[in-house]
């Protein structure tokens, strides 16, 4: 006679085997918790960067207006840039200009007008969120559009300036201009075929002089470094008053005429 077989009954969980699981399961559940939090409050963060950063200062219709109408300087809003070009002669020079951070492109048009009416193509990039650091295209990228240029410089106002360092690095740029900006680091300190000019005003309670003087020592030989008497940071754009600035000692008006010949004297000598 064949014996039946009894399956053994499964032991009951223990008191302290209950409560270990009971354990494992608080803690996940307090790991998914945090876990949440952080990604909410990522998301919270990023979100607030984006509208800080679309928070930008308007330009000046008025001075977007008086360029447009300019019969000397073809105006054209493309993808990602501004382009001012001259109207009446073929352009040879080219500059590539950054933004100020959360200043829109627009506001640089009348401080540059006048370059672009003595032969200068100009190209005025709308980088990513309003921001200059956060441009990623290289610049043959960004200067794809206009092959017939056969000298090119690149310039930018506060950290449109420091992008533009980086970009002058690139040995088709022969002259770099600084509005109110410096170079981050000594990486065209040997740069013995770059011009710079470097221009800042008086009044300008924005950048950080502690680092515009430390950074003096790393630029080229070759640099040219000018302080307009009664210029603020927000002047060397039209776009008003920026928050912690000086006063202005001058109109804005001036400020542009200013502005404006110094850097048709850099870019275009004679004119």
């Amino acid at each position: 006679m064949l014996s039946k077989e009894v399956s053994p009954e499964p032991a009951e969980n223990t008191p302290d085997q209950a409560q270990k699981t009971a354990g494992k399961r608080r803690r996940r559940r307090g790991w998914l918790i945090a876990l949440s939090v952080v990604l909410v409050a990522i998301v919270v963060a990023v979100g607030a960067f984006v509208a800080w950063a679309k928070d930008t200062y308007p330009s000046d219709a008025g001075v977007v207006a008086e360029v447009q109408s300019d019969s000397r300087v073809v105006y054209e809003e493309l993808d990602g840039m501004i382009r001012l070009a001259p109207a009446h002669t073929e352009s040879t020079q080219g500059l590539v200009f950054l933004v100020g951070a959360k200043v829109e492109p627009e506001a640089y048009v009348g401080r540059l007008a006048q370059a672009a009416a003595a032969g200068v193509t100009v190209l005025i990039i709308e980088p990513p969120l309003n921001l200059a650091l956060l441009e990623l295209d290289s610049f043959d990228s960004l200067t794809a559009s206009e092959p017939q240029i056969q000298h090119w410089a690149v310039g930018g106002h506060s950290m449109g300036g420091v992008k533009a360092c980086s970009y002058a690095e690139d040995s088709k740029v022969t002259k770099l201009l600084l509005f109110a900006s410096y170079c981050s680091t000594d990486k065209l300190a040997e740069r013995q075929d770059l011009s710079v000019l470097s221009l800042q005003g008086s009044e300008d309670l924005v950048i950080n002089q502690e680092n515009l003087h430390n950074a003096a020592a790393s630029m080229p030989e070759n640099t040219d470094q000018e302080l307009l008497q009664g210029v603020t940071h927000g002047q060397f754009g039209s776009y008003g008053d920026q928050p912690g600035d000086g006063q202005a000692l001058i109109s804005d008006a001036k400020a542009q005429q200013l502005i404006s010949s110094k850097v048709l004297e850099f870019l275009v000598p004679g004119k």
